[in-house]
């Protein structure tokens, strides 16, 4: 049995491993971050509206993901379209591996029933990835096992990654009325390459995201 459940374990942990693919930062608050996820809740609120968002993900371990976000959005009757802005900074592994990002949301809004609304969003975002060596040591760096460490390296690691600037576009869409709404959309529709070499091809996949709720009424035993 102990090695039937070894090799099970082993199975899952290969499996994941072989289907798992992170590729953006991800908050545990996911509903306090709606822009981030859907371009369309831009200006939702039909009001001014400011989130701050952070995480720091294992903090004790040298390989933690610090993550923080800031944006705002609001709603302009005259045009009838919500507007927003988001800025995102993701860390990972002591400051090693960096993505900053800034991006601009629209959205439309549409009246489709008595009480049912559409928005329809779409974003455009400038995003920098780099990979910072300064928390690294080489082989080249150390003399003998003194422990003593040249203060920079020659090692090709150095020449070999560079910093990369992409755009990126985003789309989504909600539909919503005071029972109920329902959200969907997509990032990265044109797969931006982030590679950090210059012969490098790696391309962003479209992520997808849905969304939804509900609105439960719950009488009051006073109000009724």
């Amino acid at each position: 049995k102990k090695w039937l459940r070894f090799w099970g374990i082993l199975g899952g942990i290969t499996w994941t491993s072989l289907q798992v693919m992170g590729q953006d930062a991800q908050f545990s608050q996911f509903y306090a971050a709606p822009t981030y996820h859907n371009p369309a809740f831009a200006g939702g609120t039909f009001s001014p509206r400011l989130i701050a968002n952070y995480r720091n993900q294992w903090p004790a371990l040298d390989a933690n993901f610090v993550t923080s976000s800031f944006s705002f959005d609001h709603h302009f009757d005259k045009i009838n379209s919500g507007v927003g802005i988001t800025v995102l900074n993701d860390l990972q592994g002591v400051n090693l591996l960096r993505h900053s990002e800034i991006a601009l949301q629209y959205s439309y809004l549409v009246r489709v029933a008595d009480e049912t609304y559409l928005r329809l969003g779409g974003q455009a975002a400038y995003a920098n990835r780099g990979l910072s060596t300064s928390g690294l040591i080489f082989g080249d760096q150390i003399i003998g096992n003194d422990g003593i460490t040249h203060p920079s390296s020659s090692d090709p690691f150095f020449r070999n990654y560079f910093p990369v600037n992409y755009a990126d576009f985003s789309t989504g869409a909600v539909v919503y009325n005071q029972r109920a709404w329902f959200g969907l959309s997509g990032h990265h529709l044109g797969r931006p390459n982030i590679s950090l070499t210059p012969d490098g091809d790696a391309r962003l996949p479209v992520r997808y995201t849905a969304t939804g709720g509900v609105n439960i009424p719950l009488n009051n035993a006073y109000s009724g």
